[in-house]
């Protein structure tokens, strides 16, 4: 007999890190690991964010499947009718330690955290396991994503903004640029959408996250956070356990973006890591493709090969993915 429930005691919720370090641990030591994950969590519940950890243990109390979730706002359209904000619940590290896997532990564990959240809002996570949440009723969304390697570039006109300023002046145009490309899209075929609205809690975990692996590894920190042109801006993120910084919004002229695009590179190339940026990031996909061609950018397009970003929803829509958000 198993038991799901919401973990409370902190020696549960370091259990359930301890766990998943088998997986995730990287290049930290246990003590540097446990001591990031309480550092996300104590800036999630800082911002105002509800952050949850789930458990389900087996008849001798041993936890035996863990996970988290974070609830965030959203922004919801259909056609014909004004945008509103909903409720989304991010859900991330579900982990079975090996010795107890192959008995059902995981789809167990999500069955009810899903259960609990999807009767309030939208339930979102991101998928290392291909389509295997399709099981437990989580659509796939559009994951097709712009993939560059680093490289040292000549970025004109272009101005790079610490964390401060990024909330400060990219925050507001970033919401802005986020619940515009939902209305279009829902304006152009019809189709409910929502997107996570991005808020100062969300870029906090950009922060917290690069600052605490940068100073774990005694590596000088993170000075930027995106960057400006006169008339376009970009918002990112070193993801170091992933490889990549993705920027996570950007909007202006194309030529702009593409001068903003090359700075990023300039970035990723500091840190040895690749750049990303999603296709729903972008007003306009196809020509920033082309604008980027014709810059001899060299860059590839497609589906993301590891973690698809899937959801359920109460009803039928389709998620307008704009890039990852600090720890998930």
């Amino acid at each position: 007999m198993t038991k799901f429930a919401q973990a409370v005691a902190r020696e549960d919720i370091l259990q359930t890190r301890r766990n998943n370090s088998e997986a995730w641990m990287d290049n930290y030591t246990m003590n540097q690991y446990l001591d990031r994950d309480m550092t996300l969590e104590n800036s999630h519940k800082a911002n105002g964010l509800v952050f949850r950890t789930w458990k389900l243990e087996d008849d001798q109390g041993t936890i035996v499947s863990g996970c988290e979730s974070l609830q965030r706002p959203a922004y919801r359209k259909a056609k014909g009718e004004q945008g509103k904000e909903v409720t989304e619940f991010v859900v991330a590290s579900v982990f079975t330690p090996s010795a107890y896997r192959g008995k059902g532990y995981a789809a167990e564990l999500l069955s009810g955290v899903t259960a609990e959240h999807g009767k309030d809002g939208i339930v979102t996570l991101w998928s290392d396991v291909g389509n295997y949440y399709a099981r437990f009723g989580y659509k796939r969304a559009n994951c097709d994503q712009f993939h560059a390697k680093p490289a040292k570039t000549t970025a004109k006109g272009v101005t790079l903004v610490t964390k401060d300023q990024a909330v400060q002046k990219l925050l507001p145009r970033h919401v802005t640029q986020v619940k515009t490309t939902v209305d279009e899209l829902v304006e152009a075929d019809g189709k409910t959408r929502f997107a996570v609205v991005p808020h100062k809690g969300m870029y906090e975990q950009l922060f917290v996250r690069a600052d605490h692996h940068r100073s774990s590894m005694n590596q000088a920190p993170v000075t930027s956070y995106g960057a400006v042109t006169k008339n376009a801006w970009a918002v990112w993120a070193p993801f170091f356990g992933s490889k990549a910084l993705y920027i996570v919004g950007m909007d202006g002229p194309v030529d702009e973006l593409v001068e903003l695009f090359k700075a990023a590179l300039n970035e990723a190339e500091a840190y040895g890591i690749d750049v990303k940026v999603f296709e729903e990031t972008l007003s306009d996909p196809d020509a920033f493709a082309t604008a980027l061609k014709e810059a001899n950018i060299d860059f590839e397009f497609g589906e993301r090969t590891d973690s698809w970003p899937m959801f359920v929803a109460p009803e039928d829509c389709e998620w307008v993915c704009t890039g990852k958000y600090g720890w998930f």
